[in-house]
């Protein structure tokens, strides 16, 4: 009885391996014809167009002015006394 059910379990695992191995192949096979068949169709690029925005510059003016001169005249008076 022993070697009857090492034997199911021995073709049980060969037929896992050949169902798994022909999964992976037919999903390799079909994904080698989806490219072919995409690299038959024409395919149509949209340029791409980059918008930059301006740069600025900011200058600062300064203004140097002349101080406003004020001359003042003094009058100086002198009295001198004459003797009598």
């Amino acid at each position: 009885m022993h070697n009857q059910f090492k034997a199911k379990s021995t073709i049980l695992i060969v037929v896992i391996l050949v169902v798994i191995i022909a999964v992976i192949g037919g999903y390799l096979w079909w994904q080698k014809h989806s490219q072919n068949a995409g690299l038959k169709t024409t395919t149509t690029t949209t340029p791409t167009i980059t918008i930059q925005k301006p740069t600025t510059t900011t200058t600062e003016i300064t203004t140097i002015t002349k101080p406003k001169t004020t001359t003042t005249t003094r009058k100086t008076t002198t009295t001198t006394k004459v003797a009598h």
